[in-house]
């Protein structure tokens, strides 16, 4: 039997498949928390889907079902474990290969300094989210209030506008990965993974740092 999203085997959730169930509330966390102000905890929940997902996709190309039970028993998995292992995969491997040829980066790759070299935009992105989640200076609370208490701020709204559009963005290209024959999301109104995609993109800034990236992923992909 499959569910709305066809994530499920026989009724036991697969690893995207409990992954994506996370990644919904987080999102609906991330936007209830920015529409009432409080900006640092709407980006965490962002970076709680990032490291979700990348995780579950890295147990769903590898087929580890042990790994996966004891992970949602509560052993600690990190997204840089998850993006350390991905690039092994074929199908990883494959749509980072044409990323580096249209923009020159890729997701996953690591910082380098010796040569100087960029981290992949899915480790870029954690990143950004991780300082947040840490209160780095610049990424307090009182930082992005201004203030001593949560009030709206049109700035911050808007850096967390693109970050949500940019997760989402991203949380769509792993579930392709590890669901290839996926094409269709059901719900009150269906629509093609490509055409979610295509929307969240389209909504990001164009000076975004993921949306060249991103609107690098070949159409074939989808």
């Amino acid at each position: 039997m499959y569910g709305p999203l066809g994530l499920y085997d026989s009724g036991t959730r697969a690893p995207l498949g409990f992954a994506v169930l996370n990644a919904f509330d987080a999102f609906e966390s991330s936007v209830l928390n920015a529409v009432v102000g409080y900006y640092r905890l709407a980006f965490i929940a962002l970076r709680s889907v990032i490291e979700h997902m990348c995780v579950a996709l890295e147990l769903e190309l590898a087929r580890d079902r042990s790994a996966f039970l004891a992970w949602q028993r509560g052993e600690e998995r990190s997204f840089g474990w998850a993006a350390d292992l991905l690039p092994k995969h074929v199908a990883v491997q494959q749509l980072e290969a044409a990323l580096r040829i249209r923009v020159g980066n890729d997701l996953f790759r690591q910082q380098q300094r010796q040569p100087p070299r960029g981290a992949g935009y899915a480790r870029m992105l954690f990143g950004h989210l991780s300082r947040f989640a840490h209160a780095h200076p610049g990424f307090t609370d009182a930082d992005l209030w201004q203030s001593n208490g949560p009030i709206f701020s049109a700035p911050t709204f808007l850096r967390w506008a693109s970050a949500i559009f940019a997760s989402y963005a991203l949380s769509l290209v792993i579930l392709k990965l590890g669901t290839p024959t996926l094409r269709v999301v059901d719900g009150p109104d269906a629509r093609t993974v490509r055409e979610l995609f295509g929307t969240a993109v389209e909504a990001l800034p164009k000076r975004a740092a993921l949306k060249r990236v991103l609107l690098a992923v070949p159409l074939q992909f989808w």
